[in-house]
């Protein structure tokens, strides 16, 4: 179970992983990830752990919000995909699973091959998708 005092600082974690990626800061590994969740949440992130797991969350969500920044620069295919490459390189290997996601066969797609999927699709901010496997 989740503490209340991460849902309180789910936000704030968010936002601190975001500024680091976007500063070119990487996580060489998911206990450096953790460290830093720990001096914002206040309390242990122990691997296996449903905390555990809602920390990767957070960290797949700054870098979502992260990966939207790079992509609404506009610049050149090539530019964007490389700087997607870039964050995707800078995160941790998130492999915690719970019940859930393993029944579920929840997998998230990496960033770089989201964006080319995306522009391959001819997707764009007016177009509508429907992907009826998407988690």
């Amino acid at each position: 179970m989740v503490s209340n005092r991460f849902r309180d600082t789910r936000n704030q974690l968010i936002e601190a992983f975001q500024q680091r990626l976007a500063a070119g800061e990487k996580f060489k590994t998911i206990t450096q990830a953790r460290s830093l969740a720990e001096s914002i949440i206040g309390e242990p992130v122990k691997a296996g752990t449903p905390m555990a797991k809602a920390v990767e969350e957070a960290i797949e969500q700054a870098i979502v919000l992260r990966a939207k920044d790079i992509i609404s620069l506009g610049l050149p295919t090539q530019y964007t995909y490389s700087e997607l490459v870039n964050l995707y390189e800078s995160q941790p290997t998130l492999g915690t699973r719970t019940s859930n996601s393993v029944q579920m066969q929840a997998y998230s797609t990496t960033m770089p091959l989201s964006y080319l999927a995306g522009m391959l699709a001819g997707v764009t901010k007016e177009t509508s998708v429907y992907e009826p496997t998407a988690g």
